[in-house]
């Protein structure tokens, strides 16, 4: 199931890779606010500029990486280092063999944190086009882990 996750993903960000007019060498950065503090994503598979990496899935990502400690139910936000925001993105959490669900994601990229003490993984998705030009800007994805305090 873990391979299939991953094919999922690299396949829905390889599909953007037509990227056409665009300056930035790399995706923007995606960081997580909590509690008035500032903390990194990793960036996973992404094609931008005319460059595509192709990377294991969230969990896998966040193996031996620091895990952002909140409190239950805290809200989060996820901010990016451009004022250009994504066309479309969504926020997967994953149990630790990849399996998924959707939570909602607020425009401003907030959302809320389990209510229930444990780890959780992340996987953010954004993608960008210049509907102008009906192209793709690019694709990344960014994984992060929380542990829920009691």
């Amino acid at each position: 199931m873990k391979k299939y996750i991953t094919l999922f993903f690299a396949v829905l960000l390889l599909a953007g890779c037509n990227i056409q007019g665009q300056t930035a060498k790399e995706p923007p950065t995606v960081k997580i606010e909590a509690d008035g503090k500032s903390y990194d994503t990793v960036l996973g598979t992404f094609c931008w500029n005319g460059k595509c990496e192709d990377y294991a899935g969230p969990v896998e990502l966040m193996k031996d990486k620091v895990t952002l400690q909140v409190k239950a139910g805290e809200k989060l936000q996820l901010k990016q280092s451009t004022t250009n925001l994504p066309t479309t993105s969504f926020l997967t959490e994953l149990n630790s063999i990849e399996q998924g669900k959707d939570l909602p994601l607020t425009e401003d990229g907030t959302f809320t944190a389990p209510t229930q003490p444990g780890t959780y993984y992340y996987g953010y998705t954004a993608s960008w086009r210049d509907e102008k030009k009906d192209v793709s800007i690019g694709d990344a994805q960014y994984a992060f882990a929380l542990k829920v305090l009691p």
